[in-house]
């Protein structure tokens, strides 16, 4: 199995314990003399088959991503720094303080807007070839 296709099986994998779990958390408890909708000791017997996969394939994910962990590492972090970058609230010039006050406040920023915007594309441009170069190795890369 090639490594991109390790890691689609493990989303899945996610999803359906999430929708397990979430089965269980709706379904557990139901109304004296109606009959229950799922057979919980069932759905919990699939929550561990699907938690035992799952151990199983991020095992085999982990141990073919070993090489490449420093950029796994990178590409997470600069992602993160982006995010950042992104919510960083930057007040710069004259702004009036609210809508209740005529006080307008002049405002300096160490990094602009522009410098924060051309930053943050060449982290994504950075991060676009981190990317590609991760798709071809999970692309190739037998597990």
């Amino acid at each position: 199995m090639k490594l991109i296709k390790a890691l689609s099986e493990k989303n899945k994998l996610v999803r359906r314990i999430k929708d397990i779990q979430k089965r269980i958390s709706t379904h557990n408890s139901y109304i004296s003399g109606n009959s229950p909708v799922y057979n919980i000791e069932e759905q919990l017997q699939k929550l561990n088959q699907s938690i035992e996969n799952l151990v199983e394939i991020k095992a085999k994910i982990s141990k073919a991503n070993l090489d490449r962990i420093s950029m796994i590492y990178k590409l997470s972090e600069m992602k993160s720094l982006v995010s950042f970058l992104k919510k960083l609230n930057i007040k710069e010039g004259k702004v009036k303080e609210d809508s209740y006050s005529s006080d307008v406040i002049e405002w300096e920023s160490e990094l602009t807007n522009v410098q924060r915007d051309e930053l943050v594309e060449e982290l994504e441009n950075k991060i676009e070839i981190l990317q590609m170069n991760m798709d071809k190795y999970n692309f190739e890369t037998d597990i």
